[in-house]
């Protein structure tokens, strides 16, 4: 009988890290689901609220064959937002804009867009090897 307690025990000890792993799993799976990815930051609306414009690049959710459709659909939700075209990509599915506050929000919240991008000018790097 003290042979077959042991066991017992044994198999309840992996039964309780089991579930607990279980849990810690289930934990990380609800957090994923409850945090949802913002596609614009705060740091670019803030500069927009503040400067009343930013320039942006926007990434659309769409197939290589559409670029050019989900280009003016996203255009034709914004038109009175207070806008201004930067770059039309024709290859690749992005968007440069100048935005207003009212336009950025409105981006974020749009189900073709997957982010927005400050869109920055960079200084080249120089060029260091002998």
């Amino acid at each position: 009988m003290n042979h077959l307690g042991r066991g017992h025990l044994g198999g309840l000890a992996i039964m309780v890290v089991a579930v607990f792993f279980f849990e810690l799993f289930l934990a990380g799976c609800s957090t994923a689901i409850g945090e949802v990815e913002r596609p614009v930051s705060a740091e670019i609306l803030k500069r927009a609220e503040t400067e009343g414009s930013v320039r942006v690049i926007v990434e659309l959710r769409v197939d290589r064959q559409e670029i050019r459709l989900a280009q003016d659909e996203v255009l034709r939700v914004l038109e009175g937002t207070g806008y201004r075209v930067t770059r039309r990509y024709t290859q690749i599915p992005f968007l440069g804009l100048e935005v207003s506050p009212k336009a950025l929000r409105l981006l974020a919240t749009s189900p073709s867009v997957l982010r927005i991008q400050e869109d920055r000018v960079g200084t080249p790097q120089e060029d260091k090897t002998p």
